[in-house]
């Protein structure tokens, strides 16, 4: 992961609760610790604390599942991405595993996200799941590079802003 995310330019660690990166931007909802520079709850749109393509490599750690309205932050993470940023996306699996149900175990969970959750927003392989229903849900645009399922309730997704 740390791979994918060094690329130069500045990067956003969102809701980085207990897992701050040191040199990087580390938001969360409340000042808990120290090395949160930057507060902001999520579910308010636009996020008025950061501009349009601003961030080059961005961290989302298990907020996803969190919020109301995933297109929203979605649309809100491709906004403040610059082009070609990388993201990193951590969140609970809605897959087969036995483990699935774990995604409900925590009551502030709104929703957990399927493997292909990403397709509807990825002109490139998103297949059906783009063409016939994501490029109408949002103007959001990202490239999945990689799926990683992590058995036996989480899943990454490793993703490339896309714009013109």
């Amino acid at each position: 992961i740390r791979d994918f995310l060094e690329v130069e330019g500045a990067k956003l660690n969102l809701a980085a609760g207990n897992k701050v990166i040191d040199g990087w931007v580390n938001h969360d909802r409340w000042a808990h610790r120290p090395e949160i520079t930057e507060t902001w709850d999520l579910e308010v749109t636009p996020w008025a604390l950061w501009e349009d393509n601003q961030f080059r490599s961005i961290v989302a750690h298990d907020i996803i599942e969190h919020v109301y309205h995933p297109i929203r932050f979605i649309e809100e993470l491709w906004r403040i991405s610059a082009p070609d940023a990388h993201l990193y996306i951590h969140t609970c699996w809605a897959g087969p595993q036995p483990g699935a149900r774990a995604a409900w175990r925590d009551p502030t969970h709104v929703r957990p996200f399927h493997e292909d959750s990403f397709a509807y927003f990825d002109p490139i392989k998103g297949g059906m799941w783009y063409s016939e229903y994501g490029k109408f849900y949002s103007p959001a645009r990202f490239e999945v590079l990689k799926v990683n399922p992590e058995p036996p309730d989480n899943i990454g997704f490793f993703l490339r802003a896309i714009k013109e």
